[in-house]
């Protein structure tokens, strides 16, 4: 069995766009050519436990994810687990993956998949709410779909957002990446505006004006209790785009607008949909993809990675 660490992962993924991956496997989920049951969650206290498993066709993967809101001020990552891949005729494990690192990966992917199909060719600045370990994959993974001429971030902890700048100008080449003066700002002035926080309550204006047209990729809230959209916002949608059909059950951001009848069900496709049918898109319309992660996708991502270990021999062999 194979063990790919963080750092092995990183190293794989320098010159490489997910998105291609991810558009594969969004336009697979909806040939339903696996197996994939509902994932389940559990709660402890204001922790969340993940058990996601999806069986494709040469391999099934199980993604063991745990998020510790807390781990902040232990200065360890809030995301935490293991994506363990087997072979699918055996069921011999052959890949031990860290879970923070794929699901950063295919997190970021699925935004930026969502971004090539959603957003209009001639968005330049990019704003991206939430500095932490997610808002940094977002960033790395979206420059590798799309050229920006200015990036924008914004946290609340202002140190935070500054070390992701430094971080992003070093590994991208977008050269204006700065930090925003204030989320008005932010909003204002970007094109694409992308939210990665872990918050109880909205982080966007809740100014209709101000939001038309632009397009969102909202990936923070994946509890009920979770929420990153301002209600204005769903005063502009025609169409909502997810990544998975888990969303409207499971998010905040989607939970309140469907029951309070300003968003529709029949309203809602899923990232496949959008991928197979290549349905056109209203670039004069306000756009949103809410994600909060599905099984297919993390088994794309880490077979990918697999096989690219093994093409390049790196990771660490060794006998299970």
């Amino acid at each position: 069995m194979r063990i790919l660490s963080a750092k092995d992962i990183h190293r794989l993924a320098e010159n490489v766009n997910f998105a291609n991956v991810i558009e594969k496997a969004a336009d697979k989920a909806e040939g339903n050519n696996f197996l994939m049951p509902e994932r389940q969650q559990l709660a402890h206290k204001e922790n969340t436990h993940l058990f996601m498993p999806v069986y494709g066709n040469k391999y099934f993967s199980t993604s063991l994810l745990s998020v510790f809101p807390g781990n902040s001020q232990k200065t360890k990552e809030a995301i935490q687990g293991v994506i363990s891949l087997n072979d699918g005729e055996t069921g011999e494990p052959v890949c031990l993956l860290n879970g923070p690192a794929v699901n950063g990966l295919r997190a970021g992917a699925v935004s930026a998949c969502g971004i090539r199909h959603l957003a209009p060719s001639e968005a330049a600045v990019l704003g991206i709410v939430g500095a932490g370990s997610q808002g940094y994959y977002q960033g790395i993974s979206i420059l590798k779909e799309k050229t920006f001429n200015k990036v924008l971030l914004f946290d609340t902890d202002l140190w935070r957002a500054e070390q992701m700048v430094e971080k992003l100008k070093q590994e991208t080449k977008v050269s204006d990446i700065s930090v925003a003066d204030d989320i008005m700002n932010l909003v204002t002035e970007s094109h694409i505006v992308v939210t990665v926080t872990n918050s109880a309550k909205a982080v966007l204006p809740d100014d209709k004006v101000l939001l038309h047209g632009k397009t969102f990729i909202a990936t923070g809230s994946f509890k009920p209790n979770m929420v990153e959209l301002p209600k204005a916002l769903f005063r502009h949608l025609k169409k909502c785009v997810v990544d998975s059909r888990t969303a409207l059950r499971e998010s905040g951001d989607l939970i309140e607008p469907i029951i309070n009848s300003n968003l529709h069900i029949d309203n809602v496709i899923t990232l496949g949909q959008l991928v197979e049918t290549k349905e056109p898109v209203d670039m004069g319309q306000t756009r949103l993809l809410k994600t909060v992660g599905e099984a297919i996708h993390d088994l794309y991502i880490a077979s990918e990675l697999f096989n690219m270990a093994i093409k390049n021999d790196m990771g660490h062999e060794i006998n299970f």
